[in-house]
């Protein structure tokens, strides 16, 4: 018997545990959320490397109707110039764009541990011009911040830290306190190490004894106050871990509200330079519109292409790190969903 102190330590290693189960989930998370901004990343890439694809194969188009206009008198040689220039850039953005997909392939690939094969990864693309439903994760701040507290598992595991602190505590305490100790033994035909006596004995010993602690020169009083001071420790890392996460929680949280804000319209300011470029494209043909209008509404329409990509990487970018933020990538969260 001694007053608690091999359960506080029992105690103490389970919570270490917990701790190392929770440092082990903040790593899965850290692994996790670089994996899905790699996939990420592809995905952006992909559709920029669409838009200017399809920017490209709209700058062959007005080139052809150039030819056509010139061929009519329609035309003047510094519009055909204009107009080459125009297919330059568009095909020196279109091979730029190819190269930034491929890099993202091999550095997703790399990820997932496939050592750079990136060609054997198929990665859906999103076209820019489709409409993605920006409501599913939304849930009021201090929802967010209650389940971050409940599962984040940086906060986990210095909660547990701190935990194991305090046990360590109450077993030191106990160290200093009386101990009682039961012992019992049976023997046959002597003990051991002992000659054999030449005839048959059987012995049976009880003992209790009953251990008080003298003065150790205040050894056991500095070991009292090292495990307090581990306990303040614990405190402050605790208070500094809540600090970062409502913080880092906070600003994901904005961010992503304004990534949802900004997809909306993203997709109006794309759907419009469309028919813009849909009407400036007609009159163009039927010689009702010159060179720089169409030009002008061709580049309005690559700007808000990029605008569209942009904001979705914004969106991706924002919802990830929320739910990092909160804790959603940890192991327990991931089994739970997968059951």
């Amino acid at each position: 018997m001694d007053f608690g102190g091999r359960s506080a330590n029992l105690r103490a290693a389970d919570a270490l545990l917990d701790a190392a189960l929770a440092s082990h989930d903040a790593i899965l998370q850290k692994t996790m959320s670089s994996v899905i901004a790699a996939y990420y990343d592809v995905q952006t890439s992909g559709a920029n490397r669409q838009a200017r694809e399809l920017n490209e194969r709209l700058a062959r188009q007005i080139m052809e109707i150039t030819h056509k206009r010139a061929e009519r008198g329609m035309a003047a040689r510094s519009d055909l110039l204009q107009v080459q220039t125009s297919l330059s850039k568009a095909e020196l953005e279109h091979a730029r764009a190819i190269g930034q997909h491929e890099k993202a392939l091999v550095t997703l690939s790399v990820s997932l541990g496939l050592r750079g094969q990136g060609a054997r990864l198929q990665v859906p693309i999103d076209s820019p011009d489709s409409a993605i439903e920006a409501g599913q994760i939304a849930q009021d701040l201090v929802q967010w911040m209650e389940l971050a507290g409940q599962q984040h598992p940086a906060l986990l595991a210095s909660r547990a830290q701190l935990a194991s602190s305090r046990e360590k505590l109450a077993a030191t305490r106990a160290e200093g306190l009386p101990s009682l100790d039961f012992s019992h033994g049976y023997y046959v035909n002597g003990r051991p190490n002992q000659g054999s006596a030449g005839t048959q004995t059987r012995e049976t010993v009880s003992a209790l004894a009953l251990n008080f602690p003298l003065f150790d020169g205040f050894a056991h009083t500095y070991k009292v106050r090292n495990a307090q001071a581990q306990i303040d420790l614990r405190e402050a890392e605790l208070l500094e871990a809540e600090g970062q996460v409502i913080s880092e929680l906070a600003n994901a949280f904005a961010e992503n509200q304004a990534a949802q804000r900004n997809l909306s319209s993203s997709l109006r300011l794309l759907e419009s330079a469309k028919m813009a470029m849909e009407d400036v494209q007609r009159k163009y043909e039927r010689g009702l519109s010159d060179i720089i209008g169409i030009l002008n509404v061709q580049a309005a329409l690559a700007d808000a292409s990029q605008e569209r990509i942009r904001a979705l990487a914004e969106w991706r970018s924002a919802r990830l790190r929320l739910l990092a933020s909160a804790g959603e990538l940890g192991r327990t969260r991931i089994a739970e969903q997968g059951k």
